[in-house]
């Protein structure tokens, strides 16, 4: 697969790069390929191994999509260095393998299940020790935290106890500069801050 013209990809930036399969003459290609990476002698480019359609228009939604010519397919590439970058016309970008759209659909399908599987069984008992665990925070932020924990209940929810997983990998400490503690004698509010001050307490009970 080579490039079909010159690309300038930006600094720290991944792009998607029209190519050209190339084969015998009259050669016809297969409509799905797997794009194995190739060598790419520019400091700083990152090719990326894809499974892309063959003569296929990018800029067309899926079920509009036309044949192009030139039995062309895409790849991405990514610009790791501090500079951009400029892919010559014709240059390798990869070596294109025939790949079955039946594995694609097992590999597809087994990522559904595995994901299914991860939702937590007792979601009623699940709900209502979240919903005690987050009483303190306001309406607000529970409606953005909640998502969350519900989505990802199987890395922050323990099945068996149905209680929140703790670790014990991780330590935290706080570094003084001087670990004695400061001693002050009290001293009087000055009047004219005694409301703001009141203020501000009740704005925290």
């Amino acid at each position: 697969m080579r490039s079909v013209e010159n690309v300038t990809i930006k600094l720290r930036c991944r792009q998607v790069v029209s190519g050209r399969l190339e084969g015998k003459k009259g050669q016809s290609f297969p409509s799905l390929v797997c794009v194995e990476p190739a060598h790419i002698p520019i400091h700083g480019v990152l090719p990326v191994r894809v499974i892309t359609r063959v003569g296929l228009n990018e800029t067309q939604p899926e079920h509009l999509k036309t044949p192009v010519p030139n039995s062309r397919t895409h790849v991405m590439l990514a610009n790791c260095g501090d500079s951009p970058i400029t892919i010559p016309k014709s240059t390798v970008l990869g070596i294109a393998e025939q790949v079955s759209e039946t594995l694609v659909d097992r590999i597809n399908t087994s990522r559904r299940l595995k994901e299914a599987g991860k939702v937590i069984k007792n979601e009623a008992l699940y709900q209502k020790l979240l919903g005690g665990k987050l009483d303190h925070l306001p309406s607000e932020d529970r409606k953005k935290i909640e998502p969350v924990l519900l989505k990802y209940a199987h890395v922050f929810h323990d099945e068996k106890s149905n209680d929140f997983k703790t670790t014990e990998l991780v330590e935290h400490e706080i570094n003084l500069k001087d670990p004695m503690p400061l001693r002050r004698p009290q001293y009087r509010t000055p009047f004219a801050l005694s409301e703001e001050m009141k203020v501000q307490i009740g704005k925290m009970l």
